[in-house]
């Protein structure tokens, strides 16, 4: 008889505890979605997992994460320094401004039509660099 027999030790099906694993994560991923937030990408899953039906707590630690000075100054120097934002550098500072005095609907407003401008900007590279290519004998 085989030890795992003597011991009583069941079959574990890996491929569908990480099936589920991933499944309990993109549930968690919604629901917090529909709280308003995003995950930010440095939790790892034990953290993640933590988080799961604890909205309050979610709230106050999100809040806390995203308003934290030393994080939004990183954001603000790394979106100001992109060569893709530089056209929206007047639009970026103030929407900062006003994420720190907690006036998110204009963050929110404000921050489309950069989002917009980059999306057009990158497809207008890719048409060009696509067309240029084409020409190439």
């Amino acid at each position: 008889m085989a030890l795992k027999e003597k011991l009583n030790i069941a079959e574990i099906d890996y491929q569908l505890t990480a099936k589920h694993r991933m499944e309990e994560f993109h549930n968690l991923g919604l629901n917090l979605g529909n709280s308003g937030w995003t995950l930010p990408m440095d939790l790892s899953p034990g953290e993640t997992q933590m988080l799961d039906g604890k909205i309050k707590f979610v709230n106050e630690i999100l809040f806390s994460y995203y308003n934290e000075e030393s994080l939004l100054k990183k954001m603000d120097e790394k979106l100001l320094s992109s060569k893709y934002l530089k056209e929206n550098a007047i639009l970026i500072k103030q929407i900062f401004i006003a994420y720190r005095q907690q006036l998110y609907v204009l963050c929110i407003a404000g921050i489309a039509p950069v989002i917009e401008n980059l999306f057009a900007n990158f497809t207008k590279q890719k048409k060009i660099k696509i067309l240029s290519n084409s020409l190439k004998v």
